[in-house]
């Protein structure tokens, strides 16, 4: 049960056969185990994917960016020709939770809000360097959801 839909997400995030084989492998070693452990052993596999992906690609993140600018940046963008591929619409969007992908010509940018840290912008490198210039702004290499700066 858990196997297969670990390998389903596995393959979504990292599309490697090796990858998956290694997921499957923690997976089938981990069914012995109270369903609590299990869980948050899934979740420590996926983040390390994640954050693994993030430093394949080449990303760079611009964090804690206050909601007015990071609403004026989205402006910005749509109006220079960047269009909208992607708006979160669930129950809690923009109150909790907002998030949207524009795509450029050769690029995608993911914009992430929450009320907590507020806006965040995701892409390629030297996209998010031009952005961050542009809009005094600090980059990170690090990935949004990274905790705290800690390194894992």
């Amino acid at each position: 049960m858990y196997s297969s839909g670990l390998m389903q997400l596995t393959t979504e995030l990292w599309p490697a056969k090796k990858l998956t084989f290694i997921v499957l492998k923690y997976s089938f070693s981990i069914i012995k185990c109270p369903i609590k452990i299990q869980m948050k052993l899934i979740a420590k596999i996926l983040r390390k994917f994640a954050k693994l992906r993030f430093k394949v690609l080449g990303y760079a993140t611009i964090k804690d960016i206050p909601t007015d600018q990071f609403n004026q940046i989205i402006k910005t963008l749509t109006s220079s020709g960047w269009k909208q591929t992607y708006v979160y619409e669930g129950v809690d969007a923009w109150i909790d939770y907002g998030k949207v992908k524009l795509k450029g010509v050769k690029h995608q940018l993911t914009f992430e809000w929450d009320n907590w840290t507020e806006g965040s912008i995701e892409g390629p490198s030297k996209e998010i360097h031009k952005l961050a210039i542009s809009n005094q702004l600090k980059v990170s290499k690090q990935w949004r959801w990274e905790e705290n700066g800690k390194k894992s």
